[in-house]
Parts: structure tokens; C-alpha cells; sequence
């Protein structure tokens, strides 16, 4: 791409018009803002290196193709990896390394795919072609592959690629990356907080000003020593790295899981306790209210959207549907709370944590397309995300003394906290997984026509030349 489609090149890695330029503004940004990614990194030691280090992003994530919807469904686990200044559609930044079908999944297999990535990016860093194959080989004399590992060639001029953030949501990092899972209860890689742990202030939903957890977290070598022994070769193949470059992705985090719960509690709220008719009548007027103050990506809600039907009291209420569905029912849904004024006891706690939550929802979106937040504005995300972690589970203790299964204290409440504090690294929007869960749609599609009639364990083998077509068409698309 670099020598044959330099255009494309500087599109794909360093954004439209980008550069050298690019590269030195944004390494420069990073060290004013203290990363602690960037301290004792080993390229700090190559020359020119803001000029030259281009960060990259690694995203995994696995999709159902075959039963979609059913016990029975099978998924592709899809490995990718894209630049952090790409910009454009999906199909210009994202790009896709790996595939498997889940029940290919065999430990061996898993070793051996992960060593080859992690072989492919080491040599990515050190921007030359590779000297050996990945098991460590010599390549046999008279190959192509030979002969550009004793050229001393570049693979794209000076620069290289390092990496800078991995992406996924939390099931991905338990199974995949091999990292805690986020049901223990030392739940976190982060730091050291412990459900059962004597001292309150380790709690991982302690959010209080005597909590500790949060003076207490990890540099990158207090992880490698503990823990990085147990995760995956790409964190034993690059000293640089660690959890630190693990994200708390605002998707998974904020919008899928958190608050499907916080507006589900909302929602049953109304339907059970604020308005005075059938449960029926109040949510048929509770959508009515909703779609006359503006609507929301969801063509209806229902009871079944967001609660049992058949144990409404007896299971915490939460949200189906997309991200960007409950991220767009927040604004309407506080509106029509606020209509309906009641002495409940939870009411001004909810209101609070509605209003709250939609000022992180605009902080966040009225800077998305930049790559660093403005510091003032992290503070400002700060001291809001602070209150709304503060609103939920104050709302979750009035739920409990009142015998209500509402706001659910679940693992992304802290790694919520987390997704905060990252956010003066790099802006939030430019490590969120909602790209990446477009292209995954994509590769849904293409997967689907690839597992007609073939034996999983070749799926990928039909996946990969049709995942391969349709980039071409989409450049051809794209230049005509």
C-alpha cells in the first residue's frame, strides 16, 4: 500500500492530509498529558521516533453466523486492527487479521493463531520485512520472502506501527485475552478492589470519597509482574504492554450493560409506581410521552423490552436493543420523568441520574470527532460521571430498603469509573467500539453466505477471499 497506493496509505494510517507532521503533533499531546502508556516505552529510544510511530488499535470481538438467535448458534471470533487517525467508512479503516468459528477454538489453535499475530506485529514495530517466519525459521533461499529479508528494505519508508490500544468488550477480554473475569470478585485487572477484600474503601462499587481502590491502580510493570504471566503472547511479545492498553470501551461499558439497567429501573419505575393506571395503560402512555418529546431509535417499547413479564418483581429490569438505542432514549425518557413530578422516594435520585447521564452523553458527543478530549472537558466528564456512579448506586440502596430489584450493581459500574479517568488519554469516541461493531456487522453478512453447507473448521477458508472482494468492490466504488 505504502509504495503502490501512497494515497491510500496516508488515508488508512495517518488520516486524510496526513503526515509526519500528524504524528509529531499527536506523540507531543500524548507526553503533555502524561500517558502513562509512554513512560519507559523502548521506541523513545529510536530517532525521530514522533515522526515515525504510527499507534494502531487492535479490536477482537466474536459474531453468531450459523443459528443466529438459538441455543444452538455458533459464532466467528474476528481479530482487526485499524490506525488511530483513520477517519471514513469502515471499510477504509478497518482491517481484518484473523478468523475462527467458536468450535474451532481449541487452546492450540488459539496459541498458535495469537503467535502469529503477535509475530506479524513485531516485525510491524520494527518496520522492516520479517528476517524469519514466525516459528523462528530461516526463509528457503531463492524465495521472495528471502530476498526482501536480506534487502534491508523498509515495509513503509521510516515509519512503523506500534501498538497503542486494544479493544473489545468484557467477555472478550475473559475469554480471549485470557485477563479476570469480570464475575470474580477481584473483578478487576485495573487494580486490586475485592468484593470480599476488610476494608470498605476496596470495594469495586466503593465510589465515595474513602474508596481506595482508586489511588491504588496499576502501573504497567506492577501488572506485568502480577499478571501478565497469565494473558495472551501479544502482552509477552511487546514489553510495552500491558492493561494500561486495555480499553474500557464506552459502548460496551456505558451504553450496553450499564445503562440498559438505569433505564430499565426508569421505565419500570413509571409503569409501577409513578403513574396511577394499569401497568399496560402506563406503558402505552410512558411510549406515547416519549415519541411526542422527540423519539428514539426504537420503532416501540414494550414490557417485554425491558423486563419479565411473567417475574417483574422478582429480576432486575433491563434494556434489549442496541447501544445507540438506549443511548437515544436517554434525552426523551428524561423529559417525560420529569413531566410526571411524584413524592417517591427514588424520584429526584432518578431525575438526577438522568440529567446527569445526558450531560455525558452531549460532553462526549460534542467533541467526537477530535482524537484527545479538551482537559476542561474531562474534568468536566469527571466530576459528572463521578456523580452519575454516585446517583445509581444511592438509587440502588432507597431500591433495596424498599424490597425493589432495581439498578443492578453490575461489573461495568466500575470499569465505568475506569472509561472516565482514561478519557484525558485519548478522547473516548476514538477508542469506542462503535466502528468496529459495523464491521463486524459486515463480516456477519459475508460469514453467513461462507458456512452454507461447509464444515466449520473451513468457514474461514470461504470467508476470507469473499471478506476479500468486497474490499476491492469498495474501492472500486469508491474511486469511480
Amino acid at each position: 500500500m505504502f509504495e503502490s497506493q501512497p494515497t491510500k496509505f496516508i488515508d488508512t494510517f495517518l488520516g486524510p492530509g496526513g503526515g509526519p507532521s500528524t504524528l509529531e503533533e499527536f506523540w507531543t499531546e500524548v507526553e503533555s498529558r502524561g500517558d502513562p502508556r509512554l513512560a519507559h516505552h523502548p521506541m523513545l529510544r529510536m530517532p525521530r521516533w514522533r515522526q515515525r510511530a504510527i499507534p494502531v488499535m487492535i479490536h477482537g470481538d466474536a459474531v453468531p453466523v450459523v443459528a443466529c438467535g438459538r441455543a444452538t448458534a455458533e459464532s466467528l471470533d474476528c481479530v482487526s486492527w485499524s490506525s488511530v487517525f483513520a477517519k471514513g467508512a469502515v471499510t477504509s479503516q478497518k482491517m481484518l487479521i484473523f478468523s475462527c468459528c467458536e468450535n474451532s477454538k481449541t487452546a492450540i489453535t488459539m496459541e498458535q493463531a495469537w503467535a502469529i499475530i503477535a509475530w506479524s506485529f513485531q516485525w510491524l514495530y520494527k518496520g522492516a520485512y520479517p528476517k524469519k517466519n514466525h516459528l523462528f525459521e530461516d526463509y528457503a533461499p531463492g524465495t521472495s520472502e528471502a530476498m526482501l529479508a536480506n534487502s534491508g528494505a523498509t515495509l513503509a519508508g521510516d515509519y512503523f506501527c506500534v501498538i497503542w490500544s486494544i479493544k473489545g468488550d468484557l467477555d472478550y477480554y475473559t475469554k480471549c485475552l485470557k485477563l479476570k473475569h469480570y464475575q470474580r470478585d477481584d473483578l478487576c485487572e485495573y487494580d486490586d478492589c475485592d468484593m470480599k477484600h476488610r476494608d470498605p474503601g476496596m470495594h469495586p462499587f466503593n465510589f465515595t470519597r474513602g474508596c481506595k481502590w482508586k489511588r491504588l491502580q496499576h502501573s504497567a510493570a506492577e501488572w506485568r509482574r502480577k499478571r501478565g504471566h497469565n494473558a495472551r503472547q501479544i502482552f509477552k511479545a511487546f514489553s510495552f504492554l500491558s492493561i494500561l492498553n486495555i480499553e474500557a470501551d464506552e459502548l460496551h461499558t456505558l451504553w450496553i450493560g450499564l445503562c440498559q439497567y438505569a433505564l430499565a429501573s426508569a421505565l419500570w419505575l413509571l409503569c409501577f409506581r409513578i403513574l396511577d393506571g394499569t401497568i399496560k395503560e402506563n406503558m402505552v402512555q410512558v411510549w406515547a410521552e416519549i415519541q411526542s418529546h422527540g423519539g428514539c431509535s426504537y420503532s416501540s417499547i414494550t414490557l417485554k423490552i425491558f423486563m419479565n413479564e411473567k417475574k417483574p418483581w422478582d429480576e432486575f429490569p433491563k434494556l434489549k436493543g442496541r447501544g445507540s438505542q438506549a443511548k437515544s432514549l436517554v434525552a426523551p425518557l428524561l423529559r417525560v420523568w420529569a413531566w410526571h413530578r411524584s413524592d417517591d422516594v427514588l424520584y429526584d435520585t432518578v431525575l438526577n441520574l438522568l440529567e446527569t447521564l445526558l450531560e455525558i452523553s452531549d460532553l462526549v458527543d460534542s467533541t467526537a470527532m477530535e482524537i484527545f478530549m479538551p482537559l476542561a472537558d474531562c474534568a468536566v466528564l469527571e466530576t459528572s460521571m463521578n456523580k452519575f456512579l454516585g446517583f445509581y448506586t444511592h438509587a440502588g440502596l432507597l431500591a433495596d430498603r424498599e424490597g425493589l430489584c432495581l439498578f443492578s450493581e453490575v461489573p461495568k459500574l466500575h470499569w465505568a469509573c475506569h472509561w472516565m479517568s482514561r478519557s484525558r488519554w485519548l478522547h473516548p469516541r476514538r477508542v469506542a467500539c462503535w466502528l468496529d461493531e459495523d464491521f463486524m456487522k459486515h463480516c456477519k453478512i459475508l460469514a453467513g453466505y461462507a458456512t452454507r453447507g461447509t464444515a466449520k473448521h473451513k468457514v474461514p477458508c470461504y470467508f476470507m477471499p469473499r471478506y476479500s472482494k468486497a474490499l476491492a468492490l469498495a474501492q472500486e466504488f469508491v474511486s469511480e
